[in-house]
C-alpha cells in the first residue's frame, strides 16, 4: 500500500490520516517505484448534492452504516470492477461533515469531500423554488467548488463523474487538471442549464451514453461519446 494508507482490513473500518503533504506523498510513492507500477486511481464522484441529503434523510444512513453495509448502487459495483481489473477505485461524495478518507472492509477506498462556504451560504437563501433552473445548477456548481483540490494527481488519476448534463460535471469538466470520464445514469438533458456543456463535453475524455440517440445528441455537443 501507499505510504499512509493501512493495509484492508476484514475486521475493522479504517480512517485514513494523512502522514504528509498530498503532493509530498505523491512524490514518494513506492519509494522510488516507477509511477507505471502504481495501480490507477480511479475517483467516481456521486452526483447526489451532499451525503447527508440523499443518504441521510432519503436513506436513513450515518457514514458508519454507509461503509459498513450499504452496497446497492453502481459506485460499488464499479469499484469492484476496477479492483477486479488491476486499479484503485476511490468513491467520491460531497459531505457536510469533515472531509475523511477511509478504506473499507472490503478495501475500497471511500473519501468524504468538503463543501464550500458559498455552497452553505446559498442552502440557507429561500431563493431556490423561485427559479428552479438556475437554482439547481447554481447548487450543483457551488457544492463542486471544493471539490475541485481533489482533482488532481497527487489525489487520483482520472475522474468519472455520475451525469454529465450537470453543473457538477461543467465545473469538473472544465477545472480538473486529471482526465475526466463521465456517464450517463438516467439524468436527461431536458430542464438543464447548457450554457457550458458544449465546452464541458469537448474537454472531456469520453462519455459513455445508455443509448444510441443519447449517444448522438452529446456528439453534437462536441463530447467524444458511445
Amino acid at each position: 500500500p501507499r505510504p499512509g494508507l493501512p493495509s484492508p482490513s476484514r475486521s475493522t473500518l479504517a480512517e485514513i490520516t494523512p502522514t504528509m503533504n498530498p503532493a509530498t506523498q505523491r512524490r514518494r510513492i513506492g519509494g522510488g517505484t516507477p509511477r507505471t507500477q502504481q495501480p490507477t486511481r480511479v475517483m467516481l464522484i456521486l452526483s447526489t448534492t451532499v451525503f447527508e441529503w440523499f443518504y441521510g434523510r432519503v436513506l436513513g444512513l450515518d457514514r458508519q452504516s454507509y461503509l459498513r453495509g450499504y452496497r446497492n448502487e453502481w459506485s460499488w459495483q464499479y469499484a469492484r470492477v476496477l479492483r477486479a481489473a488491476g486499479m484503485q477505485p476511490i468513491i467520491a461524495v460531497r459531505s457536510l461533515g469533515s472531509p475523511a478518507l477511509f478504506r473499507t472492509d472490503d478495501g475500497i477506498l471511500v473519501r468524504f469531500l468538503p463543501v464550500s462556504s458559498a455552497y452553505r451560504w446559498w442552502r440557507r437563501m429561500r431563493v431556490l423554488g423561485r427559479a428552479p433552473l438556475v437554482g439547481r445548477y447554481l447548487t450543483e456548481v457551488l457544492s463542486t467548488l471544493a471539490t475541485l483540490r481533489y482533482l488532481q494527481p497527487a489525489f487520483a488519476d482520472l475522474v468519472y463523474v455520475q451525469e454529465y448534463w450537470t453543473g457538477q460535471f461543467d465545473l469538473i469538466s472544465l477545472s480538473a487538471k486529471i482526465p475526466v470520464v463521465a456517464g450517463d445514469h438516467g439524468g436527461g438533458a431536458s430542464g438543464q442549464r447548457k450554457i457550458l456543456k458544449r465546452a464541458a463535453l469537448r474537454r472531456a475524455v469520453w462519455v459513455t451514453s445508455q443509448t444510441r440517440a443519447e449517444a448522438s445528441v452529446v456528439r453534437r455537443y462536441g463530447g467524444r461519446a458511445e
